[in-house]
């Protein structure tokens, strides 16, 4: 469905925080993962985690059920720190 942005009057903006954490008994962040972001399956961002596994992703479109806008995004790593897996990919509105 396409939708006539001249009739949207506003589309509200989220920010996300994602932290890539060792799981155990003392918890280790993981400096250097890599991420891509999607939505409908087009690369809109590239991230990496810093000192504290941490990656900020700003001005995402926040999901509201009552609008006709997908806000469903997929991130994906796609670069693990060395000695560890890739997480599953992470699917969010």
């Amino acid at each position: 469905m396409a939708i006539d942005m001249s009739t949207v009057k506003s589309i509200e903006f989220n920010n996300k925080q994602v932290k890539k954490i060792e799981d155990g008994q003392e918890i280790t962040y993981l400096e250097g993962a890599i991420f891509y972001l999607y939505k409908d399956e087009k690369k809109i961002g590239e991230y990496t985690t810093d000192a504290n596994g941490t990656i900020i992703i700003n001005d995402l479109y926040q999901y509201n059920e009552n609008k006709y806008i997908d806000a469903t995004y997929v991130l994906k790593e796609i670069l693990p720190p060395d000695g560890y897996a890739k997480i599953k990919d992470v699917v969010f509105r």
